[in-house]
């Protein structure tokens, strides 16, 4: 599934014998999205392997580095940051602890000891801001987002370029909620959007986003989840769900650590991979018609075979930074 962009350095070795694990997500592992996809990974690794695992859930960025740091001291062989707010963390603990291997989800950072694991995650929005355009009668998409860190912005900014696409005058409103989890906060959120006219709501936040699913449900707009199938929880509401595949990314790199394989790369996969499809909920099939879904598939073809190159506005790490770029010149 993954493919690596190289780094030098010398690669430490790590034996099989005595294996242990750490997983640090930024949520909940029973949030049914991201933190919980990434601990599937894990469970599956521990079972095919017979890995001595852990778990710490909800880890803030600011307690990030001395966790990592206290799992290395006891003697766990891989680190699992599950977050891309906690690069900064795995290249401090990493510094210190040059046996342990630090691996930071959705991160662009590689080292002597520091790997990512990395969904390319504009791609996928792209293709279902297509769909939102495409359903949306307002011409008003709503975004809500976690917090707004590279890895998180990209996502929302590949969405709008998606929409944009298809209908060049779109129109959006983003909110970040400075929150995972909390649902309150996501209710408030979709609330104030579907009062100024959204009537579609992308959301890229952890639990938060089950709130979010809620008042759209209550106000008869549609959402967009991420990260796992969500659908079940909002079936009158919810368009789909953003597959990242994270446990899949999650099983490969603790593999790869186990046999002694890992190297300092960025690991990427894409909807070349499957990484970033999306899971239709068939029970909006009359919301998104076939002649939609036709659309929308020829576009993620497009984005498959390389004639559409969706950007990555990762570097610039804030709202609107795909503002300026004209959705026509993606294609090749």
């Amino acid at each position: 599934m993954l493919v690596g962009s190289w780094s030098s350095g010398t690669v430490p070795t790590l034996a099989a014998a005595a294996f242990k694990v750490a997983y640090l997500p930024i949520g909940p592992i029973t949030d049914k999205s991201w933190s919980q996809s990434g601990y599937e990974g894990l469970l599956k690794a521990k079972a095919e392997f017979k890995l001595d695992t852990a778990t710490t859930e909800s880890v803030p960025p600011a307690d990030a580095e001395r966790i990592a740091r206290g799992y290395a001291q006891q003697g766990y062989r891989l680190v699992l940051l599950h977050g891309g707010q906690y690069v900064d963390a795995a290249q401090k603990a990493a510094k210190a602890f040059p046996k342990t291997w630090f691996c930071v989800a959705g991160g662009n950072v590689s080292g002597r000891n520091v790997c990512s694991y990395d969904p390319l995650q504009q791609e996928g929005p792209f293709v279902v801001g297509a769909l939102a355009a495409l359903v949306s009668k307002s011409g008003r998409l709503g975004l809500v987002g976690g917090f707004a860190f590279p890895a998180l912005t990209r996502q929302l900014e590949g969405f709008k370029l998606g929409a944009r696409y298809v209908k060049p005058d779109i129109k959006f409103q983003e909110v970040y909620i400075n929150t995972w989890d909390d649902v309150a906060k996501g209710k408030d959120a979709a609330t104030s959007l579907i009062d100024s006219g959204a009537d579609v709501i992308i959301a890229a936040t952890d639990k938060a986003a089950q709130g979010i699913f809620t008042v759209a449900g209550d106000r008869k707009v549609y959402a967009i989840a991420q990260y796992a199938d969500q659908n079940s929880l909002a079936p009158e509401a919810i368009l789909g769900s953003i597959v990242y595949d994270l446990g899949g990314l999650v099983h490969d790199v603790t593999k790869l650590a186990y046999q002694g394989k890992l190297e300092g790369k960025v690991y990427t996969a894409g909807l070349a991979k499957g990484v970033g499809a999306f899971v239709y909920n068939d029970q909006l099939n009359a919301v998104v018609t076939p002649q939609i879904r036709q659309k929308v598939e020829a576009i993620k073809k497009d984005v498959i075979s390389g004639k559409l190159r969706v950007p990555s506005t990762a570097t610039l790490g804030k709202p609107g930074s795909a503002d300026k770029i004209d959705p026509k010149s993606l294609v090749k």
